[in-house]
């Protein structure tokens, strides 16, 4: 009996998320990825039921990472610095090619399928943005933004920072996004959030 091991989970993980985004999650099959990742179609079966499974896992993956290095950017730092610094990042990573081409391919037919089911399957408190309305909260109870909605409030910052530059990545805008465009978003998001919800 062949034996599992992590080694080749990840492997198959780091496969399938290259070829998703080269190919879009319809188009992706899985006989491509158990190609690149060096194996057989039938040891990827063994690790992942189907295709699906496969995108789901590579999505949980990815948000872990992000998730894990969210507490880096606010400790040891003011508020304001704080979400500079979370929202710099987070432009850097998601205005990749890669990370691009895997949003196009989530906000497909199928892409929109896989993240209903996998909302419906996780705690959203840890993801990305969940973690962020944690910060949040806490700042309001310190006092350091008035009193509302965590939840609410952080996707408030994600619009702010995100609109135009994502707009502009996605739909291939003819000024093209940079890293000074980057930073200065990540300032103006900062600090257009913190006037928002400064203190009563």
């Amino acid at each position: 009996m062949r034996v599992r091991t992590e080694e080749r989970r990840q492997a198959i993980l780091k496969a399938a998320w290259e070829i998703f985004q080269e190919q879009g999650y319809e188009r992706a099959s899985m006989e491509a990825i158990s190609k690149r990742a060096g194996g057989s179609k039938r040891t990827l079966y063994g690790y992942f039921r189907d295709k699906e499974a496969l995108a789901i896992e590579c999505l949980r993956a990815g948000a872990a990472t992000e998730n894990n290095s969210l507490d880096a950017f606010f400790d040891g730092h003011d508020l304001r610095q704080g979400f500079e610094r979370f929202g710099l990042a987070r432009l850097q990573t998601t205005l990749t090619p890669g990370a691009m081409s895997l949003r196009r391919m989530l906000w497909g037919e199928g892409g929109r399928a896989i993240l209903k089911k996998w909302f419906g399957d996780i705690d959203t408190t840890n993801t990305t943005w969940g973690r962020l309305a944690t910060r949040v909260k806490q700042a309001m109870e310190r006092g350091e933004l008035r009193s509302a909605d965590p939840w609410t409030a952080a996707q408030h910052f994600r619009g702010l920072l995100e609109t135009d530059l994502i707009d502009r990545a996605f739909f291939g805008f003819p000024t093209p996004v940079d890293e000074a465009m980057m930073r200065q978003a990540a300032k103006d998001a900062a600090d257009s959030f913190m006037r928002a919800y400064a203190p009563d």
